[in-house]
């Protein structure tokens, strides 16, 4: 597009430059004018020769470059959390120490404790179901008045359960079955007119031998394929006494 600010004459051309000319117009909106150059490079001067600026600069980039690099570098290295092991086909053995509390015992409903300890033999029949027997020995009598005694003596259990791996080191489970008891219990007042709470108390205890028994737990590995084991549940609930024993137990496990 021809300018209208250009006409020859004779040969040669002179130039002037109208205020409504539409070409030099556009050209000095895409070019900036030597004044407004000359204001930048003041204000860029003003900013590298000022002392406040320059520390300020310097110290973003001190705090934002190390952060950086830091948080680049733990994303590297971060260790990926190891999967857990499926225990499929595994067979474990284990020894615990339990505790018996038996409650509601007598008219009263008081309850005592006793010691007892506790073998397992178990297996894996899946990644998440096992199965495993128990044999559970009394230590020693409960002693639950001055009159009255209670010595358990053994149970023998069958259990089927899932389990859940929460982390590669630990799980959680719960299990179900039955168990087969037998103990007794012994009364012995101090003369034959005393009456005491446990007067109706059966002399064989449980007077069931057969009940339903469930426990919960957690294991830990602490070693390759060893485990530390809590536990807690309910041994047997016998209808005659209408009494109750709950079963705690710790210890540790082997796999293999």
């Amino acid at each position: 597009m021809p300018c209208c600010c250009w006409q020859g004459m004779r040969g040669s051309y002179r130039a002037w430059k109208p205020a409504n000319c539409d070409v030099h117009r556009r050209k000095d909106r895409r070019q900036p004018s030597q004044s407004v150059i000359r204001i930048r490079k003041a204000r860029i001067a003003d900013t590298m020769n000022n002392p406040r600026s320059t520390a300020r600069l310097l110290a973003a980039l001190l705090i934002a470059l190390p952060m950086a690099v830091s948080a680049q570098s733990a994303r590297q290295k971060a260790p990926q959390a190891p999967e857990p092991e499926d225990r499929t086909d595994r067979t474990y053995v284990g020894v615990y120490g339990t505790a018996l509390e038996f409650r509601t015992l007598g008219a009263d409903g008081v309850s005592e404790w006793g010691d007892a300890a506790t073998v397992v033999l178990g297996s894996h029949l899946s990644e998440y179901v096992h199965v495993e027997l128990r044999y559970t020995k009394g230590l020693g009598d409960t002693k639950v008045s001055e009159a009255f005694t209670i010595d358990f003596n053994r149970a023998a259990s069958w259990y089927m359960g899932l389990h859940y791996p929460i982390t590669y080191y630990a799980n959680v489970y719960a299990q179900a079955g039955f168990s087969h008891m037998d103990g007794e219990s012994r009364l012995t007042p101090a003369d034959e007119d005393t009456t005491t709470p446990f007067d109706e108390f059966p002399e064989e205890y449980p007077e069931q031998s057969f009940a339903v028994s469930w426990i919960a737990g957690i294991d830990l590995e602490i070693i390759d394929n060893g485990y530390f084991v809590l536990e807690a549940g309910r041994l047997f609930e016998d209808t005659e006494s209408r009494s109750h024993a709950f079963q705690f137990h710790s210890g540790l496990r082997y796999e293999f």
